[in-house]
């Protein structure tokens, strides 16, 4: 008796091949994701960089950054034709974005005008996670006085106190083990979104 010749695949190989084809698409479609985030924070960097930057130039003259805000930002060219939104609304990558004049520190004697305060609106937890410990390491010698998260106040941290779980100040510390204790304290404050305070002189 001659043997049947059998050709092509069987449901189990071909339920195999799916698989492996379904397991790489979902790790292409995890690396996009996270590559797209990524560049998403690395913009938003970019971003507050440019602000700060931009804002210290017009002002230098000035001596102090009286008269900085949202509004005027946009109209000295401080901020960027693709950041710029309806009725003076700043862009970011995540959500608007507000600058405004305020008082460096919380010492007395210090201009009430001398720091320039970024207020990032609607940043999800990671991404708040990673400012918080980014801007802490690497910015800090560049005129970078401290950063909050979801403080409830309207002047933007202008009264800044180094007691509190939801600032941290480079100003008020002195101690590493402080610095990276008020670090972690502060990362476990970001919520699931979040305004982000960030202050520069």
């Amino acid at each position: 008796m001659c043997g049947i010749e059998q050709k092509g695949r069987s449901f189990i190989e071909m339920m195999g091949v799916m698989l492996v084809i379904g397991l790489i698409t979902i790790a292409a479609f995890q690396g996009y994701n996270r590559a797209n985030m990524q560049n998403k924070i690395n913009k938003t960097f970019d971003q507050v960089a440019m602000l700060i930057t931009k804002a210290r130039t017009v002002f230098v003259k000035q001596g102090n950054y009286n008269g900085l805000n949202t509004q005027t930002a946009n109209m000295l060219g401080i901020v960027e034709d693709e950041m710029k939104g309806e009725n003076s609304v700043i862009n970011g990558v995540f959500g608007p974005i507000e600058i405004n004049a305020q008082k460096g520190t919380y010492r007395e004697n210090e201009d009430a005008h001398s720091a320039i305060c970024i207020k990032l609106i609607n940043i999800p937890k990671k991404v708040c996670q990673i400012i918080v410990a980014r801007y802490w390491s690497v910015t800090i010698s560049k005129g970078f006085l401290g950063i909050g998260v979801n403080e409830d106040t309207t002047d933007c941290l202008s009264d800044w106190s180094s007691n509190s779980n939801n600032v941290i100040c480079t100003y008020g510390a002195t101690d590493q083990a402080v610095l990276k204790r008020n670090i972690s304290t502060l990362t476990d404050v970001c919520a699931e979104i979040n305004d982000v305070y960030l202050k520069f002189q």
